[in-house]
């Protein structure tokens, strides 16, 4: 299991939830705090398409204190399978990570961390003979390439009609 840290948070007062912000430094870099999880554990009970996550040691949950980048962007956080040693230690089938420190920066709202949550817990997945894998995004593009040649394939014509009829505003 992830190691204990005592974590001072920041609270969003309008919505209440916690973001850890300062911690003791644990040596995984990984931070243990129940609110998380619980978080995880509502919107897999509530959300109907996560229902092959409803057992007992599907997901675990961590604040990774800092989540770094790739390529200038920020990681926001990860879901992994897992496997061997580290399934066995963790008690896990998937594990996810949410970068504490990526969080705290931008203020995220009660609403845009379970947004984040969802969004990983969309790539745990099981193949059809019932077995762990993770699902890759259902597109990718860059806004410049949209800008200049649209909707041109499949993937981001799906995006765009989605996009068109929902949005996550930035609650600050």
């Amino acid at each position: 299991m992830a190691t204990q840290a005592t974590v001072s948070a920041l609270v969003d007062g309008e919505l209440g939830h916690l973001v850890p912000r300062e911690t003791l430094s644990p040596p995984d870099g990984f931070l243990a705090d129940e609110r998380l999880p619980r978080l995880a554990d509502e919107i897999i009970a509530r959300e109907d398409e996560f229902r092959h996550l409803r057992y007992e040691g599907a997901v675990g949950v961590w604040w990774k204190q800092q989540g770094g980048s790739t390529g200038g962007r920020c990681n926001m956080g990860k879901c992994q399978k897992t496997s061997g040693l580290v399934a066995h230690l963790s008690g896990v089938t998937f594990a996810i990570w949410i970068a504490a420190d990526h969080c705290g920066n931008l203020l995220l709202s009660r609403a845009q961390l379970e947004a984040l949550l969802y969004h990983e817990l969309c790539h745990a997945a099981l193949d059809e003979n019932g077995k762990p894998m993770i699902v890759g995004h259902e597109f990718a593009g860059f806004v410049q390439e949209i800008e200049r040649h649209g909707l041109w394939n499949d993937d981001l014509t799906a995006a765009g009609q989605v996009f068109v009829q929902a949005s996550l505003p930035l609650e600050r």
